[in-house]
């Protein structure tokens, strides 16, 4: 529900235990989302709802808003026409400090085991605009035939920056539990994008002829999640620091750098470029299914049942690329972080002030530096020198595909009060996948990625059986057996 809005959605189908004309992947239950039809109303209709509020933390105000439109059409009124649309816009903010805490041996011998390992100080600035539409058309032939056509496309993009300071004490000498020396301090800027979106288009029907109830669908979907250009600068502050660590309250460890003039964390210019990473990842998937199910009730002895049968074809392929190259300046002289700072960003507090993590740099000035220095076929001069990593890049692609092919056969028969369903559901799976096998030297250095490819088939019959008791109208007891 990250990506699709709540205004699309009529109701949401819970399944606690499955049925054989559930896909027999399911762990738990399964979760149907139905949408609007305007059959289902008698008039036209039409809904428009906004809002704003207020990020107190941000100081900028986030707005939503929505539409819904739902009319009947034909002289009969047997068309229905339903459309959907809504926008959300949120920028958020938000602090915390995260540490690690762990055994480390003081400079004595002596066992310490509960150091304060590293403190991380973070501040995060975060935009999401997410944008849906959607629309149902429904044609009811007659009260026994009605076809249907849907189709929802939606956005979501999230853009996170992340400024973050982090204290070492865990590279350093424990004098004791709240002294360190040669501790180290670093910084990061991340800055990302995460792109998603969803786009599926439905159609199907349900016909009736006599006793016998036929309903059909066919669906596509593709959907996607792109981080395009995620640039991410670390600086190293230039000397190392002697620590008196306040351990008081765990929850806010304190740290005074005794070594160093008061603030000399705080100045940009004692501040040396370590690296820049940039990532591009891009994951995609597609969704082809078809289905069919036969349906006809039963008359045995004084009792009544149903019987049902039915089958379905699911396709998917599912595809990751990432790529993520490591940065280190081969020029001669240091690259500091004041050519970053943003005026905006010397004096940064977090906490309620209780911690400073100022000053930051500023992504628009790395993005334009990382650009003009950034060593490429076009720019062979430049002094950004990249490698790929290729246990992050290579290690995670890969590409999947899977097929499923399924038959069942259920039956329901109501007992007076006792309800019996029965029945099997037959899957025949074909998968395939191929991966990387990344190779490194008894060194650690990198040799090379070698592609491999594999491939499955298995056939299962999956037995299920439910049962329910009718104590009273309001209350039921239920029992089932189901494999998946």
């Amino acid at each position: 529900m990250d990506v699709i809005s709540t205004n699309q959605i009529a109701s949401i189908e819970v399944t606690k235990a499955l049925t054989p004309d559930m896909d027999g992947d399911a762990i738990g239950g399964s979760v149907n989302l139905v949408t609007r039809s305007a059959l289902d109303y008698d008039k036209r209709i039409l809904k428009i709802s906004g809002g704003t509020g207020y990020s107190d933390l941000m100081g900028t105000p986030l707005f939503q808003g929505d539409f819904t439109f739902m009319d009947r059409f034909g002289a009969n009124k047997n068309i229905g026409l339903t459309l959907s649309g809504n926008y959300y816009n949120s920028p958020r903010g938000s602090d915390d400090n995260e540490m690690d805490w762990g055994g480390e041996e003081d400079t004595s011998g002596n066992d310490i085991d509960w150091a304060l390992q590293t403190l991380d100080l973070r501040d995060y600035i975060v935009r999401r605009d997410r944008f849906g539409v959607s629309s149902t058309l429904d044609y009811r032939l007659s009260e026994d035939h009605q076809f249907y056509v849907r189709g929802m496309f939606n956005r979501r993009n999230d853009w996170e920056l992340r400024r973050r300071i982090r204290i070492r004490p865990e590279k350093g000498d424990y004098i004791d539990k709240t002294h360190i020396e040669g501790a180290e301090l670093d910084r990061q800027l991340k800055d990302r994008l995460e792109e998603q979106q969803i786009l599926s288009i439905a159609g199907g029907g349900q016909h009736r002829f006599g006793l016998l109830d036929l309903d059909y669908t066919l669906s596509y979907s593709f959907a996607s999640e792109d981080k395009p250009d995620q640039t991410d600068p670390a600086f190293e502050l230039d000397e190392d620091v002697d620590l008196t660590l306040d351990l008081s309250d765990p929850d806010l460890p304190k740290y005074t750098i005794t070594n160093l003039a008061s603030g000399y964390e705080h100045d940009p210019d004692n501040w040396v470029f370590d690296e820049v990473a940039y990532e591009e990842k891009r994951t995609e998937g597609i969704d082809l299914m078809g289905s069919l199910n036969l349906k006809y009730p039963f008359v045995f002895g004084s009792f009544t049942g149903e019987a049902k049968l039915g089958g379905k074809y699911h396709t998917t392929a599912k595809e990751r690329k990432n790529f993520i190259w490591e940065h280190s300046w081969e020029g001669e002289e240091d690259v500091l972080l004041t050519q970053f700072v943003a005026e905006d960003d010397e004096e940064i507090f977090i906490l309620d002030d209780e911690y400073k993590v100022g000053p930051s740099a500023d992504s628009k000035k790395v993005r334009d530096w990382f650009a003009d220095n950034r060593q490429t076929d076009a720019n062979p001069g430049g002094l950004l020198e990249g490698e790929l990593n290729h246990e992050d890049s290579d290690g995670d692609n890969y590409k999947a595909a899977e097929n499923v092919i399924a038959y069942y056969g259920m039956t329901t028969l109501n007992l007076n009060k006792l309800m019996i369903l029965a029945g099997f559901r037959h899957e025949i799976t074909t998968i395939e996948y191929t991966g990387n096998v990344v190779e490194y030297d008894a060194d650690g250095d990198y040799e090379k990625t070698t592609e491999v490819t594999s491939d499955d088939s298995y056939s299962n019959i999956l037995p299920m059986v439910h049962l329910r008791y009718r104590l009273t109208p309001q209350t039921n007891i239920r029992a089932a057996l189901t494999s998946g």
